[in-house]
């Protein structure tokens, strides 16, 4: 099994904090919010950041917009922070949300959807689905009229990325799914082989899924497990990444495969010998910089 040197390092030192579901909820989510100062890269300047909140379903949503420069014309990118829709925030992915902004050369928007346990499913899925209908409708606050919307996210944020494209069809222009979740229903065989020691273990899945999945019965439905879906046909180009040592990679896989065999356009990429939660560790972890970075290109080529 190929580990880079960098991810064993990691690796042993976190080796001896507990896991994700061992912590107090609240424990928990203040890790995630002070873990990108330490092993992140430090947020870049931009023209413009700007917190605002739209109408939810259930009240104000927070969202965070970043804009690069003056100009705010063209596709703007609606994106969903990880963290099991337990965890993360809009501070936690601040300076990933930054960089896309900034090597996009385009406005993001990052949505501050409501967190299981307080707020199971379809919680979190309603707070994105509304705020597209929000972007669509081109506020004032924006800056200027959102000419299209493209969506991006990491592990649960891409899960909620892929599962409100499908439901949106033509109205997305492209998407960016970075290790994400796509089937709640199942374990993979990387679940299998990377439960325990990869920092994102099995365990903390199962927790992550029974705290926004606590009826059985929704773990199949299709706005959860995306991946479940009879055809991909019409689907907007998809950009995706997969971890090499990370649960979740086996479902990426399948979804990239699927997506090429009904017809939709994919550029594919896998980060051997490293971990889950790229881009809130990009300074403990180089390595992930210049594949994330592809990935983004890829995502502006798609949006060119």
């Amino acid at each position: 099994m190929h580990i880079l040197a960098e991810t064993r390092l990691h690796l042993e030192a976190a080796a001896s904090r507990p896991r994700i579901h061992q912590l107090p909820l609240e424990t928990a989510r203040q890790q995630m919010e002070l873990m990108p100062a330490v092993l992140d890269l430090p947020p870049v300047p931009l023209a413009a950041v700007d917190n605002l909140t739209f109408d939810g379903p259930a009240g104000a949503v927070p969202v965070r917009l970043y804009r690069p420069g003056t100009d705010c014309q063209g596709p703007l990118v609606m994106f969903m922070h990880g963290g099991g829709w337990v965890i993360g925030s809009l501070d936690s992915h601040d300076s990933f949300c930054r960089h896309l902004s900034q090597r996009l050369g385009l406005r993001v928007l990052a949505v501050d959807y409501r967190r299981a346990p307080e707020h199971p499913f379809p919680a979190a899925y309603e707070d994105c689905l509304a705020c597209l209908d929000w972007l669509l409708g081109s506020p004032a606050s924006l800056g200027a009229p959102v000419e299209s919307v493209a969506l991006a996210g990491d592990s649960a944020g891409g899960n909620l990325a892929a599962a409100i494209c499908a439901a949106a069809g033509e109205r997305i222009r492209a998407q960016l799914l970075l290790y994400p979740a796509l089937d709640a229903s199942r374990h993979s065989q990387s679940y299998a082989e990377f439960a325990e020691g990869y920092l994102l273990e099995r365990a903390d899945m199962d927790y992550f899924i029974d705290s926004y999945l606590p009826r059985l019965e929704d773990r199949r439905d299709l706005r959860v497990s995306p991946l479940l879906a009879e055809s991909f046909a019409g689907h907007a180009p998809t950009v995706l990444l997969t971890a090499g040592l990370d649960v979740l990679r086996d479902e990426g896989r399948v979804y990239a495969a699927r997506l090429v065999g009904d017809g939709v356009a994919v550029k594919f990429h896998e980060a051997a010998g490293l971990i889950h939660g790229l881009v809130s560790v990009r300074k403990a972890l180089p390595s992930a910089v210049p594949i994330l970075d592809r990935c983004i290109d890829d995502l502006k080529s798609y949006l060119a």
